[in-house]
Parts: C-alpha cells; structure tokens; sequence
C-alpha cells in the first residue's frame, strides 16, 4: 500500500484482521499505528508493508446501508443519505459517484477498496459512518 493514501480512521487488513489506523507516518518513518476493529486488543505498531487493502464486498456494502438499485443491473448500488442525496457505488467498474436533486459528482478515480470510499467521502464532504 501507499502511505500517503492512508489516513486515520482507514481500514485495513493487517495480520489477517481488519484494523483502523490511529496514526501515520510515525516520526517520518513509513510507521502506522492500528487497532483491530471489533476485538478488544491494544494499539500495534506495524509497517506499511505489512497492511493491506481491504476489497469493497457486496457483504461490506449490505452491512453499511447500501441497497441494489435494480434487480435487473445488480452492480449498481445506492445509499439514501437523507432527504434527497445518495451515494452510488457501481461495483463492475468501480465508480463512485454522489448525487443530489440539483448536483452530480463522480469521484475521478477508481474506488476497489474500503479506505478509498472513506477517504472519497472525506473528500466530498459526505459524513459517513462505516462498519468494517
């Protein structure tokens, strides 16, 4: 993974469990600090070589609120995001997009891990709370 794609609050795969990272870059090092998401362990310090992106799974997208828009094209996902406002996610080509009754944006970039979405949504001004 890049470094500088990550930051805090990510998700990550590190020793085959996801993780949130709580820091980057520790003393200009290519350092992070995670915390295994649902267990009750301690900060771990690690490289950057040891972690790993996590792919964006129809599961993932289930258990954080997002529906198939058509049964007819199950690659097209939606999340109400209140009032009139929605994420879509198309998991053939992965694209993210967010749309609004008078505003469309595409994120300009390919969208195939968990980290990417939240930092798109950070990006965009999207408040979005996501389970690993």
């Amino acid at each position: 993974m890049n470094l500088r794609e990550l930051r805090i609050g990510n998700y990550v795969n590190y020793e085959a469990c996801t993780y949130e990272v709580m820091a980057v870059n520790i003393i200009g090092s290519e350092k992070l600090i995670v915390k295994a998401v649902n267990q009750q362990w301690g900060l771990e310090p690690c490289g950057i070589n040891e972690v790993a992106p996590l792919e964006i799974t129809t599961d993932f997208l289930k258990k954080n609120g997002f529906e198939i828009l058509n049964r007819n094209f199950p690659e097209l996902w939606i999340k109400p995001l209140g009032g009139y406002r929605y994420l879509r996610y198309h998991s053939g080509v992965k694209y993210l997009d967010f749309e609004t009754t008078n505003t469309f944006q595409r994120v300009p970039w390919a969208v195939r891990y968990i980290h990417q979405l939240q930092n798109a949504c950070m990006d965009y001004g999207i408040q979005l709370e996501l389970k690993a």
